[in-house]
């Protein structure tokens, strides 16, 4: 049996959620594990998307050989070592095609968004027009709206043509930042 945490009755028979929320939590935190453990990643050149960033883009189906953006790819990657086969992130190198194939109840806008409705391991996504994009995984948001990321294909600057997987620091206020995804991770 598995109380919960809010009125210790049986989670199957309890009716507040609270334990959804907890299980949601814990189970966001793997892709977190999994993004921090690759922090330091880099490309076998700066700017050439090769190297160690093709095991990234081989699991999000791109042409074998690489030479690709990967940030979009390194959060799939990320998805796929913590979930496996259960991993909700849609198979896609592309970052905008992630946010449009991703399920509108995971979408949290910009305009929606506030430090206290985005929890850690979720997506965030750049709009940088024209069909580009950039994004990352969020690490954690503080009261004042900044975020802190875990970001593929970046640069110690914060660039989205980069050649590391590197910790961020972003605004809920950017102008670019287009949403959050907070995918439905598998609980087992």
């Amino acid at each position: 049996m598995l109380p919960c945490a809010n009125c210790f009755k049986n989670v199957n028979s309890c009716e507040c959620e609270w334990w959804m929320n907890e299980i949601k939590l814990k189970t966001m935190s793997n892709i977190l594990e999994v993004a921090i453990s690759q922090i330091g990643v880099e490309e076998d050149a700066a700017h050439t998307n090769h190297g160690d960033a093709i095991k990234y883009q081989n699991a999000a189906g791109l042409p074998a050989g690489g030479g690709f953006p990967w940030c979009q790819s390194f959060v799939y990657w990320c998805g796929l070592q913590a979930y496996g086969e259960a991993n909700p992130i849609p198979r896609t190198g592309g970052v905008m095609d992630c946010w449009n194939k991703a399920p509108v109840s995971a979408k949290i806008e910009r305009s929606g968004s506030s430090a206290y409705n985005i929890p850690a391991g979720s997506q965030f996504i750049l709009n940088l027009g024209k069909g580009l994009g950039h994004t990352g995984i969020v690490e954690s948001i503080d009261p004042d709206g900044t975020i802190h990321t875990i970001e593929g294909n970046s640069n110690p600057a914060g660039g989205r043509d980069g050649y590391c997987v590197a910790r961020h620091i972003r605004r809920l206020t950017d102008n670019v930042l287009e949403g959050f995804i907070c995918y439905d991770y598998p609980t087992s």
